[in-house]
């Protein structure tokens, strides 16, 4: 969000180059943060090869929830690199302007990430992400019929921050919960589906936009992910008492 509100500025007012100056700083900053002020975590005494650890590959939550993350956080970074493409394109938006209102969509789905955590302990995980890819197919379709209105535009897209945010904390509430000894492995599974749902809709959009002119289909296919999430959450997930079996299967 901060490099969203503050790259394009730079860019502008003192050239390309020192966006990529400026980036390394924070870097420098955070690894001499970690060097001298993060203490080592103690090592385990269990012996553990990647082999074992990955058979968590072999229990279906493991990809029900990489599913999840992947249109959950897929959102959160697709939205953030490629909206400001979109609001210049479709609203001739200067990249300033589209930097910051793409900023604010980041900002907002942070800060709601630890909201959903927060209600996944307080509530029931599964009917939370019920609400969610509701919300998502909600945003999903106002954006695949009136992408053109920026006011509608807006509206939707603030609409799959919340609900990107909240599914992302909600998420990793499950995890835990599911894999209590591969936490570190199916966390990483999870992430690692997360980051392919955020590099391939900019691509895909880019090609839809190319050979249709125009962005419809690739929020229609949005809207098609997120329903499979939908009935798969309603199928796993659906009420205490299965959600309550699921973890027992993967504990033992």
């Amino acid at each position: 969000a901060v490099a969203a509100f503050s790259l394009p500025s730079i860019a502008l007012k003192w050239g390309v180059e020192w966006v990529y100056w400026g980036l390394i700083f924070p870097v420098i900053i955070m690894a001499a943060i970690i060097w001298f002020y993060t203490p080592e975590t103690p090592g385990s005494s269990e012996k553990r090869t990647i082999k074992g650890e990955l058979t968590v590959l072999k229990f279906k939550h493991t990809w029900v929830l990489s599913m999840f993350y992947f249109v959950t956080f897929g959102i959160f970074v697709a939205f953030g690199i490629y909206l400001p493409t979109l609001l210049i394109d479709l609203f001739q938006l200067t990249p300033v302007d589209a930097g910051m209102r793409a900023a604010g969509f980041v900002v907002l789905a942070t800060c709601v990430r630890p909201v959903g955590g927060y209600l996944s302990d307080k509530f029931d995980a599964g009917k939370l992400l019920t609400i969610v890819f509701i919300g998502i197919i909600a945003g999903g379709f106002l954006l695949s019929v009136a992408i053109n209105n920026i006011i509608s535009m807006t509206f939707a897209s603030l609409t799959l921050a919340v609900m990107a945010g909240i599914g992302n904390g909600t998420v990793f509430k499950l995890v835990p919960g599911f894999f209590p000894n591969s936490t570190g492995t199916v966390t990483g599974i999870v992430g690692a589906a997360g980051g392919l749902g955020g590099f391939f809709p900019p691509i895909f959009l880019g090609i839809i936009k190319d050979q249709t002119g125009a962005y419809t289909i690739g929020f229609v296919f949005l809207v098609m992910a997120a329903a499979v999430c939908l009935w798969l959450n309603k199928r796993e997930y659906g009420n205490k008492k299965e959600l309550k079996q699921a973890k027992q299967v993967q504990i033992g």
